[in-house]
C-alpha cells in the first residue's frame, strides 16, 4: 500500500479563482493603461485587484505544500516532501508535516459526498487558515484540519492524538499584533483535500481502520463575525 499526492488543493476551480482570474485581470489592466493610455480607468481597477491578489497570492502560499502519503508506515499529511520536521507559524499549518503510524489511527476515510463536506465546512472545530483568509472570532486553531477553498473531496482521519507526531507551532499576528491566532490545540480529526478521491479510497480501504462514512463532526456552525 503505498500512495502519495501533492498540491492536493489545487483543483481546477482554485487554480482558476486563485491563480488564473486575479492575474489574469492585472495583466489586462496593465495593458489597458499602457496601451490605451487609459490610466483614470485602469488606475482604480488595478487598486482593487491588487487588493484580491493579496487575498488569492495568500492563500496560493498557504495550501501550496499540502500533500498526502499513505503506505506501510502510517499516514502523513501536509508537507509531505519534506525532508525534516520545522517549525510554523499558526497560519502556515500546511507546511509542517504531520504523520501517524497505523496503530495510532482509530479510523479513515475519503468524504466525497456533498452532505459530509458540507458538515466539515460548516464545524467550527473544523475552521482552518487554509481555507479562510480572516478567521471567525474566539475560533482556535485545531492542527491538523488542512481544508481548502472549493475541495471536492477530502482524507478525513481520526487519530489517537498521544501516537501522532505534530508540528511545533508558534501563534500568528496580525495589524500589529492586535490580532492574533493561537498556536491551537492537537486535533483527533484530521483533514486533507485530495483531487483524485477513487484512487485514494483505494489505497486507504486496505487499512484495518478504514471505515465507509467520516466519524462524528461537530454541529456547531461559523460565527458570523470574522477577523480579517
Amino acid at each position: 500500500m503505498s500512495y502519495i499526492e501533492k498540491y492536493c488543493a489545487f483543483n481546477g476551480r482554485f487554480v482558476a479563482w486563485f491563480l488564473v482570474v486575479p492575474n489574469t485581470a492585472l495583466v489586462l489592466l496593465l495593458l489597458l493603461g499602457v496601451r490605451s493610455h487609459l490610466w483614470a480607468v485602469a488606475a482604480p481597477l488595478l487598486g482593487i485587484v491588487g487588493y484580491l491578489l493579496v487575498i488569492t497570492w495568500t492563500m496560493v502560499y498557504r495550501n501550496w505544500p499540502t500533500g498526502i502519503r499513505v503506505d506501510a508506515e502510517g499516514v502523513r499529511i501536509g508537507a509531505v516532501l519534506s525532508r525534516r520536521a520545522r517549525r510554523i507559524s499558526a497560519v502556515h499549518e500546511a507546511w509542517g508535516l504531520f504523520s501517524c503510524p497505523w496503530d495510532g489511527v482509530v479510523s479513515i476515510t475519503v468524504a466525497a459526498e456533498k452532505a459530509e463536506l458540507d458538515r466539515i465546512r460548516h464545524a467550527v472545530a473544523l475552521v482552518a487558515p487554509t481555507n479562510r483568509w480572516g478567521k471567525p472570532m474566539n475560533s482556535r486553531l485545531h492542527k491538523g484540519v488542512l481544508t481548502a477553498p472549493f475541495m471536492r473531496a477530502a482524507l478525513v482521519v481520526q487519530v489517537d492524538p498521544a501516537r501522532a507526531t505534530v508540528p511545533a507551532t508558534s501563534a500568528s499576528r496580525f495589524y500589529g499584533g492586535r490580532r492574533h491566532l493561537d498556536s491551537g490545540v492537537e486535533s483527533a480529526i484530521w483533514i486533507v483535500p485530495t483531487r483524485r478521491p477513487r484512487e485514494l479510497r483505494q489505497a486507504v480501504q486496505r487499512s484495518p481502520a478504514f471505515r465507509s462514512t467520516a466519524p462524528t463532526l461537530p454541529e456547531q456552525h461559523h460565527p458570523r463575525r470574522y477577523h480579517l
